[in-house]
């Protein structure tokens, strides 16, 4: 795949990690806005379609990358992939479900930033990560990549540019 696809899809995927900063920096912006579509006082829930949007531009990036290197075949895995890779997978979820159960949908969406009540959580998995949710996108990311660390030279590139954005993040935009 060529470089200029990397590019593309970091593009792609900084979308979501930039529409999150104006959301967490400038709320009032989002609270227009919201106010613009018929959903004042429902900003959480006009971010939580954002989310979903978002996530259909990942599905999109991913799964672009593996129809260009496998078309409908299935990568081959060994089970040292297996391994690695399920466990991973499997934490990053389960840290990600774990996080919509603490804080739900305002808490994920940024409800504070609108004047909801969001209790400080230090309950699993925030007694033991600082943003859990961003730790369970990478290693989700991570995990699913790995099981075409055989095939693919470049399997790394992807959760690569999401772990440098997801990081970005945690350090710029939510300090």
């Amino acid at each position: 795949m060529a470089t200029m696809d990397y590019a593309s899809f970091a593009v792609l995927l900084s979308m979501e990690r930039l529409a999150y900063g104006v959301v967490w920096k400038k709320p009032q912006t989002v609270a227009k806005a919201a106010q613009m579509v018929g959903m004042k006082q429902k900003e959480p829930e006009m971010i939580f379609n954002f989310v979903r949007a978002f996530k259909l531009v990942q599905m999109y990036v991913f799964s672009t990358w593996y129809y260009t290197h496998y078309g409908t075949t299935l990568p081959s895995l060994s089970w040292t992939q297996f391994l690695i890779g399920a466990p991973v997978l499997i934490f990053g979820q389960i840290l990600n479900a774990m996080v919509w159960y603490r804080i739900g949908i305002d808490g994920v969406c940024y409800g504070s930033c609108f004047g909801r009540n969001i209790p400080w959580c230090t309950k699993f998995p925030y007694s033991h990560f600082s943003h859990p949710q961003y730790l369970g996108a990478i290693l989700t990311v991570w995990g699913m990549f790995i099981f075409s660390w055989n095939d693919c030279p470049d399997w790394y590139y992807l959760p690569l540019i999401e772990t440098i954005l997801y990081t970005s993040s945690m350090f710029y935009w939510e300090a």
